[in-house]
């Protein structure tokens, strides 16, 4: 007898009436199931508890694509943990992922109140184990936060039973020798509809948690005296008496402006970095253009101290630094192009990863993980097969790096034949040129040094079963595609009306973003920094 059953009755009766009518056709039962749901969720909300799992997002560390995440709410928990006719969620990654904790994860649009929490786990007594380390996080002030241990019995629910958890994310964390899996993970709540002046002060204490942590040593100038002032109406509104809509209003204040300070902290590490690199380039070489980066380098760190410097500054600034430093660096400093390549192969199993072959990840061991692979069945075993990258012009190449990868079961294994060639806008278009063969040893990077223009190269590799790869680094000078630079001409007259740039004496002109993507002059700009091209001429806009 909740409040509201008037209105139960009503949404029993018209789902009823659809579903009894003469003429009911598919769409008025589909009609009617929403209906009813949603006069049941109304009627319930906050009162009887419900299985929370249910519409949450669900995300996970890992999953092969051989199990589903999906089975972990599927409401289908069998008698044993080795039951196999269920669909189950499992995180077996390689042995190089043994030991790995690993996560699922809930999460809602807002929060809820948890009061149990349960887990069916589920092994193959092989690769899949039963856990040793089981525990519950919830999201709490910006942060994950230890709950409890949860139980890892076999064949049986484990519980966290009441409990009083005000939340918008959970998770289950687990690990053993091996890896893990399981059957069902369910997480029992009440919605929160009574969102009074309890609960919002509940959530602003949580997030001035945050605030207290944020190190404002370590964020762009601009933004200190906003963090102080949200601390101190934070503490303000939690001591005093204030209306639900102002403390629902500062809530979500809090809420946009502290993803901003997050993003802000990445900024200020980016452009703290980029300048010491620049520092190290201006102290130790002597480059042609190296005037330009001297301005760039001026101009970010006016920006690094700037007293009302923001966010958009320090992203502007560094990608401007960061493009000089690329532009006063390439041809003249020796890097791994590999990292800016278009990587292709002949074949790549579905659950290992292309794109760790450049990740630009420190191999431990042959055994590591992600990787590439190319394990397509034993019918496939001992055929050659490559992996390839390609540039938009040809790049210098000095020397080839391949650490070679492997797994336990002898499916993937350490070549014993592999060799390197390139190609380059010189030859014929499918013609490769061969450069030399390249070491087969584990555990170590097998390297090939070279001196030559290739505008592709590919690692070819066979073995008695398939073949894998940690990671494959080409090493050289990078040729950068040649592009016009117009002259910059700091005495071309642009100004700013009414949010627009208008450039005087001059009738065609072209404005591009800090990105180099060509915008509207004629648009309302966004604060940045715009780049206004007229002929053969450019000037550098601040718009603030």
């Amino acid at each position: 007898d909740f409040e509201g059953k008037a209105e139960l009755e009503f949404g029993v009766n018209e789902a009823a009436s659809l579903v009894a009518a003469e003429t009911s056709l598919l769409a008025d039962f589909e009609a009617a199931i929403v209906v009813i749901r949603q006069a049941i969720r109304a009627y319930t909300a906050g009162k009887i508890e419900e299985n929370l799992a249910e519409f949450a997002t669900l995300t996970t560390s890992f999953v092969p694509g051989w199990n589903s995440l999906e089975a972990v709410r599927d409401g289908l928990v069998p008698d044993s943990s080795h039951f196999t006719n269920y669909p189950i969620y499992g995180n077996w990654n390689g042995t190089g992922d043994y030991g790995k904790v690993n996560w699922v994860q809930y999460e809602w649009e807002k929060s809820y109140k948890i009061t149990d929490i349960s887990v069916f786990w589920w092994t193959d007594y092989d690769g899949v184990a039963q856990p040793d380390v089981a525990y519950i996080e919830y999201w709490f002030a910006n942060n994950w936060v230890k709950l409890a241990d949860i139980g890892t019995d076999l064949h049986k629910m484990n519980y966290l039973n009441d409990l009083d958890v005000t939340t918008e994310k959970i998770r289950i964390c687990m690990s053993s020798p091996t890896a893990t899996g399981i059957m069902e993970f369910a997480v029992i709540g009440l919605e929160i509809v009574d969102m009074n002046e309890d609960y919002y002060k509940y959530m602003i204490q949580s997030k001035l948690y945050a605030f207290q942590k944020i190190n404002t040593d370590s964020i762009p100038l601009g933004h200190v005296d906003q963090v102080i002032d949200f601390l101190t109406q934070a503490e303000e509104l939690i001591a005093g008496t204030e209306s639900v809509d102002s403390l629902s209003a500062f809530d979500t204040a809090m809420t946009e402006f502290l993803s901003v300070i997050y993003e802000a902290q990445d900024a200020y590490i980016e452009l703290a970095n980029l300048l010491a690199r620049s520092l190290d380039l201006l102290t130790n070489t002597e480059f042609e253009g190296k005037d330009a980066l001297v301005e760039a380098d001026e101009e970010a760190y006016i920006v690094f101290e700037g007293a009302e410097s923001t966010l958009e500054d320090f992203q502007a600034a560094a990608d401007l630094l960061s493009a000089a430093i690329a532009a006063y660096s390439a041809g003249n400093i020796e890097v791994n192009l590999a990292l800016q390549a278009m990587v292709t192969t002949s074949h790549v199993s579905g659950w290992e990863s292309l794109a760790a072959v450049n990740d630009n990840q420190t191999p431990t061991d042959s055994y590591q993980t992600p990787r590439y692979g190319n394990w397509n069945g034993a019918e496939n075993y001992g055929i050659t097969n490559w992996v390839q990258y390609e540039w938009p012009a040809a790049q210098k190449v000095t020397k080839v790096a391949v650490y070679w990868g492997r797994d336990a079961g002898g499916g993937l294994s350490i070549p014993h034949t592999a060799y390197v060639e390139y190609w380059n806008e010189t030859m014929p278009a499918d013609e490769w040129t061969m450069a030399g063969d390249i070491g087969i040893e584990a555990e170590m990077f097998n390297t090939l040094s070279l001196d030559f223009d290739a505008s592709k190269i590919r690692v070819s590799m066979a073995s008695e079963t398939s073949t894998a790869i940690i990671e494959f680094q080409v090493w050289g000078f990078e040729v950068i595609s040649s592009v016009a630079a117009p002259v910059v001409d700091k005495d071309l007259k642009v100004f700013v009306q009414d949010g627009r740039l208008v450039v005087s004496g001059v009738s065609e002109y072209q404005v591009y973003s800090i990105l180099g993507h060509q915008v509207n002059p004629a648009d309302q700009l966004k604060q940045g920094i715009y780049i206004v091209k007229a002929g053969n001429k450019a000037a550098k806009v601040l718009v603030r």
